[in-house]
């Protein structure tokens, strides 16, 4: 049998005020953007759609689509962070690296991801990642943020490793 709880008007009451507070505190937290910071943003937002949509373009019209060095460099820096190579982008791109020419670069993507299977200390975090981890209060939630990157780090280049052996 279910249960449902009915939080009374008290609780009601004092839960909006928390989150108000905490609302009125993020925002005297948040520093405004220079403009040279705003443009760096949409710029690097820009590079990050361009580059996907190029990744799916490969997939989806190989007839018209045209090998770029800078987005396949972009993807290949990138491809560890969830937050800029979502879950079904990074799926095309396992099939995309498994796809490239034999050559240095592929070697490297190998030799990258058995690195960090093998020594969780290579394992870099970007600024985004850092970032998170910095302004995150100090204490278990910290640990288990740091541990989650990491963790989902090891799983994609798993993936890759795997994908790369294979051949």
């Amino acid at each position: 049998m279910l249960l449902l709880y009915k939080m009374s008007k008290k609780s009601r009451k004092q839960r909006e005020r928390k989150r108000i507070v905490f609302k009125e505190h993020v925002k005297q937290n948040v520093k405004p953007l220079s403009a040279e910071q705003t443009k760096a943003k949409q710029f690097s937002r820009q590079v990050r759609k361009d580059s996907l949509e190029y990744l799916v373009n490969w997939k989806e019209h190989k007839d018209q689509w045209k090998f770029q060095k800078t987005r396949q460099i972009w993807l290949v820096k990138n491809m560890y962070n969830v937050e800029r190579v979502p879950v079904k982008h990074f799926k095309l791109m396992k099939k995309y690296i498994k796809s490239m020419p034999e050559g240095p670069l592929k070697e490297k993507i190998l030799a990258e991801a058995l690195s960090m299977i093998e020594d969780k200390t290579k394992i870099k975090m970007d600024d985004i990642e850092q970032s998170l981890i910095d302004n995150t209060p100090p204490g278990q939630e910290k640990i288990a943020i740091k541990d989650r990157i990491i963790e989902t780090k090891l799983k994609r280049a798993g993936k890759i490793a795997k994908a790369l052996s294979k051949e």
